[in-house]
């Protein structure tokens, strides 16, 4: 019987959401509860363990439940830091992990099998990243990274570079394009007009999933 792909994923929340007057955007609420708790539901099937990467107030977020990875690399680093620190307490601490699937922190709803899309993307295309993008809007934290690459990943943050797509580019890679979901998925809430609009869209049943 062929062994299953031992896959972990790591919900990105160390934004300082100028746009949002530095509130933590993943604690807002949307239908009752925050936006995280969504992502939460929607991710954790989706892995075999869930980590959340943040960079403030740590003591907010233990009501989730989640083991919480600091970044390693220099503050204000960008999502890149998040990822090769969440890579690098995956080989501390469950080395048998393959690889990261990345969740943006201000995104409630995306697609139920993200995870196995990308996987398969990856496996066919034999590339070492897989990411998303819905039409000509790219999605890069809806991403899956292969644990090989950290050591590459930490050269390129010690060199300056800090958001997937400043390095994707140069890695093996490929890009999956949902340009046939509904039309909620992917809406990042990083202005109060955001918030507003996934209010609206949470408090029609017919559109919320």
């Amino acid at each position: 019987m062929q062994q299953k792909t031992e896959i972990a994923g790591v919900i990105l929340a160390g934004g300082h959401a100028t746009r949002m007057a530095g509130q933590d955007k993943s604690l807002l609420q949307l239908n009752g509860e925050p936006i995280l708790s969504h992502i939460i539901r929607r991710a954790a099937p989706q892995v075999s363990r869930l980590l959340l990467s943040l960079n403030r107030h740590p003591d907010k977020f233990s009501r989730f439940r989640l083991p919480i990875i600091a970044d390693r690399s220099r503050a204000g680093s960008g999502p890149l830091a998040g990822i090769y620190s969440a890579m690098v307490w995956l080989e501390q601490q469950h080395p048998s992990t393959e690889f990261l699937a990345c969740f943006p922190a201000d995104v409630p709803w995306f697609p139920a099998h993200i995870v196995e899309d990308l996987l398969q993307r990856a496996s066919e295309s034999d590339s070492l990243v897989a990411w998303s993008a819905q039409g000509e809007q790219v999605q890069p934290l809806f991403s899956l990274w292969s644990l090989c690459l950290r050591a590459q990943l930490g050269d390129l943050l010690a060199a300056g570079r800090c958001g997937p797509m400043q390095v994707i580019p140069s890695l093996a890679n490929v890009c999956l394009d949902y340009d046939k979901v509904p039309g909620h998925y992917f809406l990042n809430i990083n202005t109060p007009e955001d918030l507003e609009v996934a209010r609206n869209l949470a408090s029609n049943a017919g559109q919320y999933d």
